[in-house]
């Protein structure tokens, strides 16, 4: 892992979903109790939009949310490849606003950079964002015929960079605060890596992983962390070349350092 600067060491800051819905109180909260690096706050209580995984899927293509299960799935199109060809139009022409956060999905977003600008040298150098990682997020999106779309490398793959394209929408809007962009992978699926069940195999987890991480550092000044809440392969996660790894050092520091030899 890259030498990180010692003004980043033991700074507080937060996952991003909270269980609250008064919006501004909590960005103010937020700002008072992680003033270092706040974080724009997913009020999962508020609304369905703001699941992890539906909250990031506006501006990807074959999308359909099911408000009823309160779930997202690929749509069956005969359009598919002109769909496809579209999003990739988009997507190589770096047309980011066209993958942004509307306010009404993620208002946490748009009130907390506020609340950083209103704070002014109160807050800083740094303000956190996070985005479904891409793993999570194919193992989450059912397509047509019922299995994750994990299982289908063309959807995956342009899922992971429509991904990769909305946070580094994120980072600009975050940095607008003038502060530096912190952006963190949420990878829950991750924990369930290398059971039985797990579809993906070690090379996968890591080239979608690194998919994002590239484009985030070709073309934006942030640092990029990965979280997992349980238990994985933390080489595997090392091996990305992320900045930050975000973990239970409660539950699982034994796990962890099981891979020292990654860690060091």
């Amino acid at each position: 892992m890259p030498d990180m600067s010692p003004n980043t060491r033991f700074m507080a800051t937060g996952i991003g979903s909270v269980p609250f819905q008064d919006i501004e109180g909590t960005c103010r909260d937020i700002c008072r109790l992680t003033p270092s690096m706040p974080f724009w706050p997913q009020f999962v209580q508020r609304s369905y939009w703001e699941d992890m995984i539906i909250q990031y899927s506006e501006g990807l293509p074959l999308l359909t949310v099911n408000t009823g299960q309160r779930s997202l799935s690929v749509l069956h199109s005969a359009d598919r490849e002109a769909e496809l060809v579209a999003f990739y139009e988009r997507f190589l022409s770096d047309e980011i606003d066209s993958f942004s956060l509307s306010r009404e999905v993620a208002p946490g977003l748009y009130t907390l950079i506020d609340s950083v600008k209103q704070a002014g040298e109160a807050c800083g150098p740094y303000i956190k964002g996070q985005t479904v990682g891409p793993v999570t997020f194919a193992a989450g999106v059912k397509g047509p015929d019922g299995k994750p779309i994990l299982h289908d490398p063309e959807l995956s793959e342009a899922m992971t960079k429509g991904l990769a394209i909305k946070a580094l929408w994120q980072a600009t809007m975050l940095a607008a605060s003038g502060k530096k962009p912190v952006i963190f992978l949420d990878e829950p699926y991750l924990s369930g890596f290398g059971s039985a069940f797990s579809p993906i195999q070690r090379h996968e987890v890591i080239d979608m992983l690194q998919t994002v991480i590239h484009y985030l550092k070709e073309h934006c000044d942030a640092l990029i962390g990965i979280h997992c809440c349980g238990n994985t392969d933390w080489s595997m996660v090392l091996e990305t070349g992320v900045d930050i790894v975000n973990f239970d050092a409660v539950e699982f520091m034994d796990h962890f350092l099981l891979y020292k030899e990654s860690v060091l």
